[in-house]
């Protein structure tokens, strides 16, 4: 059984739930705002309410807006931070309450190369990435005792644009 949230691609989640369903899976997909804590909240109820539990989370949410540092906007800054790093705090908090209750459970952030190198114009993003790496680390530590891991994928951009052209 898999919950997904989304934001705008809606066409996307659909195509997901339809390739789930083909191999005999259940999808069930939901726009969800990750910045709100209310709405994740809302979104982790009805996986409880239809499983009991959550075993597996990853949180892939992430939003960029590249700008120069100099002439980016306070709200394109705050915009990125909350989508990208307040979600992944948000999701993280209230679904691994089930996970450390069960003794059980496995967090998987999105990262990227960005928040270990940075990225020219995209500092709000490289900060939020570089964020959630720390946070990761953190975490792992706090809940490894409970048998739950937390880790990081940091893929890079540039990698994926050479694998398609070789």
């Amino acid at each position: 059984r898999i919950y997904l949230n989304y934001s705008s691609d809606s066409e996307a989640v659909v195509q997901t739930e339809k390739f789930v369903a083909e191999a005999d899976g259940c999808a069930t997909g939901r726009r969800v705002n990750v910045a709100s804590e209310k709405d994740v909240s809302e979104f982790v109820k009805l996986a409880q309410d239809e499983t009991g539990r959550v075993d597996v989370m990853v949180n892939n949410a992430g939003i960029t807006g590249d700008n120069l540092l100099m002439r980016m906007k306070p709200e394109d800054w705050s915009s990125v931070l909350r989508v990208n790093l307040d979600g992944t705090f948000n999701c993280t908090r209230i679904f691994c309450k089930d996970m450390v209750r069960a003794r059980w459970g496995r967090i998987i952030n999105i990262s990227s190369v960005a928040g270990l190198v940075g990225n020219s114009g995209q500092t709000h993003y490289s900060a939020s990435k570089a964020g959630m790496i720390g946070l990761t680390r953190s975490l792992s530590r706090e809940l490894a005792p409970r048998k739950v891991t937390v880790n990081a994928v940091a893929p890079s951009r540039s990698f994926l644009l050479w694998r398609r052209n070789n």
